[in-house]
């Protein structure tokens, strides 16, 4: 029999970018190292912003949102505000985060994404690794998940999905 893999999108895409980036175990983001990080890059730029809790987490949510639906920075609009200062940010953040050699759950998606990409060697290893693959809840994958697992299921497609379209929390369906 062959061994049969159980994980998260993000348990397996850092299972993988783990190896090729050589991340550790505590390379991942908390919520709370997320705000952190953020506030010391606003008061660092000297940067005039709100930096309580509440507004923080809509920064934080918005870049995920930029990441998950693979958004374009240069043209991402955002009220909560000004959007060259949005952008500043959101770059500032990530060179923070770089610099530090962390990352947070959607830049695992960025980085297996990349990886696959730019070596195709690498993919094809992990495509015989993971030959078949199951996805439940799928109607609550993102589309940056789903590029991954395309570009992971290669030709053969081996992919079987188990999801509601009613309970769906992305609209790109």
């Amino acid at each position: 029999y062959a061994p049969v893999n159980f994980g998260t999108f993000h348990a397996v895409f850092f299972h993988i970018i783990k190896e090729h980036f050589h991340f550790g175990r505590n390379a991942i983001l908390t919520e709370r190292e997320k705000r952190e990080i953020l506030t010391k890059v606003i008061y660092r730029n000297h940067i005039v912003l709100n930096c309580q809790r509440e507004f923080l987490e809509q920064v934080l949510s918005e870049f995920s949102l930029i990441k998950n639906r693979q958004f374009s920075l240069k043209t991402y609009e955002t009220n909560l505000i000004e959007p060259a200062l949005f952008r500043q940010l959101y770059s500032l953040y990530q060179e923070e985060i770089s610099w530090q050699k962390k990352l947070d759950f959607d830049d695992m998606v960025f980085l297996c994404r990349k990886l696959f990409q730019d070596r195709p060697d690498v993919l094809a290893r992990w495509q015989k690794e993971y030959r078949y693959i199951l996805i439940d809840e799928f109607q609550d994958i993102s589309p940056a998940q789903f590029e991954v697992i395309e570009l992971l299921t290669g030709s053969n497609r081996n992919l079987f999905i188990v999801g509601d379209d009613d309970q769906s929390i992305y609209g790109f369906r």
